[in-house]
């Protein structure tokens, strides 16, 4: 008698083995005394004498590889109790000709039925809104699919390797799509446009390339990787740009995004090294990580609807000198700026909830960071130890605000902005004078270096003459000879107002 295993989970039995099924099995609706829910992961792996299977109605569950490698099953049905079906779930299964899937169904796994070869077609259930990586990737026999309205998502090489497949209907509901979603066979000339949806899957492109009126949405990597495109023109009625669709178009220096565009994918420009600037449009409200990692812009301006910049979004923008933040802005994203080695300011706006690590690693050329006037946001400590010689302009906070580590930059960016006109808070301006007064003398070396803290210490008395006279000394070698007898001058008068003689 063949031999099942089986734990209690959740009040129901679920079957974790079974001793070397062979010819046709029936699961029980009971085990232990409770109902069987649940298939669990690799529950049947490599049972490749098993030729079919009775699954009984009280199951809502198959796990992770519950049937990879069972090379003789012919035929399943789920009943249609099961809502999850775990990834890689009938991987393998060589001979399965015949697959009733659940209308409880909600999601197709990656790797679902990857390389069932006998798989003759598919019907997706109505409630299914994505279709994972790979999920029927290497179905050779697979002649037909039908595809519910509904269905939001189709994921990478999910029909990939379907080689008998010549066509597929996909549904105008699906948003997400990749350049090998679907096989080789349905590309012409190494593109994919389906007018019935607006689907754009891949373009083969080069110098000047418009895409199809009607456009609605380019798929992911949909035009990635063509070398030789220098412009591209969307229609308005291009809603969504999926994710790497424009991935290293090295000599892309143009394009207009439509005024109608609410998506852009994860690193759609990265590495367009010549791609200088961009218009953003106004509907986007997220920057997706890497999104213009590695390309060339020199500006960036965010829109007003932008709530998150993501992971990396600007990374390796070597070019990038100014970027203006908008006001509703919460949460910047890890490495959002790493490795802009051009960019020289940035100003964090009201609002900001929070910085990621390394947001300005390596960013050399960074003097100075303004922060939003009231509070500090989570992270923000962490984001600047990577700046360690920025001046921080802070006009509603006092120094005392910072750790004891900061109160330094956050003065010598008081200088800065003094200098540039900024207004201060008449406490925060009294309580940064107070510091530099304190610490004048610890500051003659960077005050050599730094015309604008010179120039605040000069201003307000704040050097004595014995500090003055060092600077002279420093000066006198750099041939400054009005910043020399500037000095002279201010150490006279000071040391005359201590009542002392100068000779």
């Amino acid at each position: 008698m063949l031999q099942f295993h089986w734990r209690v989970e959740n009040g129901g039995a679920v079957l974790i083995g079974c001793d070397d099924p062979a010819g046709h099995v029936a699961v029980p609706e009971e085990a232990m005394g409770l109902p069987v829910i649940a298939v669990g992961d690799r529950a049947f792996l490599g049972a490749d004498r098993m030729t079919g299977i009775d699954l009984p109605p009280t199951l809502t569950r198959i796990g992770q590889n519950a049937f990879l490698g069972c090379a003789a099953l012919r035929s399943v049905a789920l009943p249609d109790g099961v809502t999850a079906l775990g990834t890689g779930a009938f991987e393998g299964c060589a001979s399965l000709e015949d697959a009733l899937l659940s209308p409880a169904l909600t999601e197709i796994p990656p790797r679902a039925f990857y390389l069932c070869r006998s798989l003759q077609a598919i019907r997706v259930p109505d409630h299914v809104t994505a279709i994972g990586q790979s999920a029927f990737s290497g179905c050779a026999a697979l002649t037909g699919v039908s595809l519910p309205e509904g269905l939001h998502t189709v994921g990478p090489e999910a029909f990939a390797g379907c080689a008998a497949l010549r066509s597929v209907r996909i549904p105008r509901s699906v948003t997400r799509i990749d350049a090998t979603s679907l096989p080789v066979q349905l590309h012409t000339r190494g593109g994919l446009y389906l007018p019935g949806s607006g689907l754009l899957i891949r373009a083969a492109a080069s110098l000047r390339w418009a895409a199809p009126e009607g456009t609605r949405i380019l798929a992911d990597g949909a035009l990635a990787g063509n070398h030789d495109l220098t412009e591209v023109a969307l229609p308005d009625t291009v809603t969504a740009i999926g994710d790497r669709a424009f991935a290293d178009c090295r000599c892309l220096h143009h394009i207009g995004l439509p005024e109608r565009l609410e998506r852009l994918g994860r690193e759609a420009f990265r590495d367009c090294r010549r791609l200088t600037g961009v218009v953003l449009p106004r509907r986007l409200n997220v920057l997706s990580d890497g999104l213009f990692e590695g390309s060339g812009l020199m500006s960036a301006t965010l829109p007003e609807g932008v709530a998150r910049l993501g992971d990396r979004a600007f990374a390796g923008c070597a070019d990038l000198r100014q970027v203006t933040l908008n006001p509703g802005l919460e949460r910047i994203g890890a490495s959002a700026f790493a490795r802009c080695t051009s960019l020289k300011a940035i100003a964090l706006p009201q609002g900001l909830l929070s910085i990621g690590p390394h947001a300005f690693l390596d960013c050399r050329a960074l003097e100075t960071v303004t922060l939003p006037a009231e509070a500090l946001p989570e992270g923000l400590a962490d984001a600047l130890t990577d700046l360690r010689r920025v001046h921080v302009v802070a006009p509603a906070l006092p120094p005392e605000a910072f750790p004891p580590l900061w109160r330094k930059r956050v003065c010598l960016g008081f200088a800065h902005a003094a200098q540039a006109g900024v207004p201060y808070r008449p406490e925060v301006r009294e309580a940064c004078l107070s510091w530099l007064a304190a610490h004048a003398a610890a500051l003659t070396g960077e005050a050599a270096n730094d015309p604008a803290l010179l120039r605040l210490l000069l201003d307000h008395r704040l050097l004595s003459p014995a500090d003055a006279r060092r600077l002279v000394d420093r000066f006198s070698r750099q041939d400054e000879t009005e910043t020399v007898l500037e000095l002279l001058h201010y150490a006279r008068t000071a040391q005359e107002d201590e009542g002392e003689a100068l000779w």
